[in-house]
């Protein structure tokens, strides 16, 4: 099963592949060297979501490190090189360029989403995504503990608090045991 990772859209825009470790499945967040929150280095694990995305991914940091020579410096999602061509400014490649903020990658996931048919849903909506799923899937308190730190949070209650939402209705429904 793939691993999801689920840093933040700050983070994804500074994050080099030196903090991609594919062999131990995870991302080592070093606040030293990317935007974390609050300056907080965080070591976040594959979430086992989707062997597809694993795929995804590892193809992509090989083709950033094999095709392109990136090295451990070099961002995991660059910018892209623009050019002037037939038809007016063109991308032409990839820099070795970070993004300065995170605009460009909510612009486009959110791009993505409405692309797709969807509401034009923002990065940050994944993390209530990866909760939900974690809800169901990690039926210990120490596991579902073990998924809060990958998200970077130090107590189980902020992950609750921001991303468990019940409403009055289900909050009957879950009382009565319905």
């Amino acid at each position: 099963m793939f691993h999801a990772r689920r840093i933040r859209d700050g983070a994804a825009a500074s994050l080099p592949l030196s903090c991609v470790d594919l062999d131990e499945a995870l991302i080592y967040q070093d606040a030293r060297l990317m935007q974390t929150k609050a300056a907080k280095t965080i070591t976040s694990y594959f979430l086992p979501v989707d062997p597809a995305y694993e795929v995804c991914f590892i193809e992509w940091v090989s083709y950033l490190q094999n095709e392109l020579l990136f090295g451990h410096d070099d961002p995991v999602f660059p910018k892209p090189e623009i050019a002037v061509g037939e038809n007016g400014f063109q991308v032409s490649g990839l820099s070795r360029d970070f993004y300065s903020n995170a605009s460009k990658i909510r612009e486009v996931v959110k791009s993505a989403f409405t692309s797709a048919g969807f509401a034009a849903f923002a990065p940050h909506s994944l993390r209530s995504t990866l909760t939900r799923w974690a809800d169901k899937h990690y039926s210990s308190r120490e596991a579902f503990k073990a998924f809060s730190q990958n998200l970077g949070h130090e107590s189980v209650v902020t992950t609750v608090g921001s991303y468990c939402p019940v409403d009055e209705e289900r909050q009957g429904e879950l009382i009565r045991g319905e």
